[in-house]
């Protein structure tokens, strides 16, 4: 009977041991999951605090090695303002809707100090603007894009292109790839102009007026003109300039178009045709 009453206490022990034991995991765990919950809570209202306060937004948008597109047209690619996360922008999609842009050759988006988000652009070198069914701008590969309206004001910044066909834009390409993009900007129209001695002779209509005739082997030395029309002393509307790859030299004579009498009507056309195409365009558009 003694036995039996010193099993039972052993056992009621070791239960209440158990039951003890068991209590304390509980609570350690209710412990180790309020701390948890603390913890979530915290990052949350961290986070939330952090979201809503200005450090957390993009504070300026750069961008660079732009020429033709002005920054604007680029953060509107972009999609990204100030109201956006700067940790939450990423380089990858800033640089893939760039890309969209049919003018541009390269982008880097990276992020700097200070939650700015600098964009590098390298743009396709534009050689000119033809206009067939549509207008196209030329690129210095002889490659053609087409012209968008966002591109219209690209046209007081390169030469309307006339005479030559898809396959001779290409050669033709190669050569400006060596003319200067601040002088390209000074040329208002490019024509094939062959002369019987130089079937590759070409005439460029300046914005200033001017008229300038060079060989196609000769374009390099177009990079001149700005010194050869400030030596220019003359209160003619315009002069006409030739540049002689032979002799690496310019100056000036009279003007090939006016041999025929025809020096008004011709002079009217070319100065018209630039005009012409323009309000095609602007028709287009309306």
């Amino acid at each position: 009977m003694l036995e039996e009453r010193e099993d039972i206490t052993k056992s009621n022990y070791f239960l209440r041991k158990r039951k003890k034991a068991r209590h304390k995991n509980e609570t350690r765990g209710m412990r180790n999951r309020l701390f948890i919950v603390g913890i979530v809570f915290s990052l949350l209202l961290i986070s939330t605090l952090y979201a809503v306060s200005p450090i957390s937004k993009v504070y300026r948008i750069a961008i660079n090695g732009n020429i033709y597109l002005d920054d604007d047209h680029y953060r509107d690619l972009a999609s990204v303002t100030d109201d956006d996360i700067y940790y939450l922008t990423f380089d990858g999609t800033i640089e893939d809707r760039i890309l969209n842009e049919t003018l541009v050759k390269e982008v880097d988006v990276h992020h700097d100090d200070h939650n700015i988000i600098t964009i590098t652009v390298t743009e396709k070198k534009i050689i000119g603007y033809i206009y067939e069914d549509k207008p196209y701008l030329v690129t210095d590969d002889g490659s053609l894009i087409e012209m968008r309206e966002e591109h219209y004001g690209l046209i007081s910044m390169v030469p309307l292109i006339i005479g030559y066909t898809e396959d001779e834009l290409i050669d033709l390409a190669r050569g400006f790839k060596n003319i200067d993009d601040e002088i390209i900007a000074e040329i208002s129209e490019v024509h094939s102009y062959p002369f019987s001695y130089d079937e590759r002779m070409m005439e460029f209509i300046m914005r200033s007026g001017n008229y300038v005739y060079v060989s196609y082997y000769g374009l390099a030395l177009l990079n001149n003109y700005h010194s050869i029309e400030s030596s220019l002393s003359t209160e003619e509307d315009h002069v006409c300039i030739f540049l002689d790859e032979v002799t690496n030299s310019g100056y000036t004579s009279a003007c090939p178009f006016w041999d025929d009498g025809s020096d008004e009507v011709q002079t009217d056309a070319q100065e018209e045709s630039a005009d012409e195409v323009t309000d095609e365009m602007i028709d287009e558009v309306e």
